[in-house]
């Protein structure tokens, strides 16, 4: 599954990602997408994780 999220430089931003990192069940999130119009929105992506490492910030949609 894909999620994508609008505004993805939010403070809450992190707290989801941190959740989904913890999710190995089937039918789990597999990538994620964020978009936010603000590249310094970015400052807490840590880039992708051996558990999930597809992710995919941008500020272009």
């Amino acid at each position: 599954m894909i999620l994508t999220i609008l505004g993805g430089g939010g403070f809450r931003v992190p707290l989801v990602y941190s959740a989904l990192l913890s999710d190995h069940g089937p039918g789990r999130v597999t990538e994620l997408r964020l978009f936010d119009a603000d590249p310094r929105a970015w400052a807490w992506w840590p880039g992708s994780s051996p558990t999930w490492p597809r992710g995919c910030p941008t500020h272009q949609l």
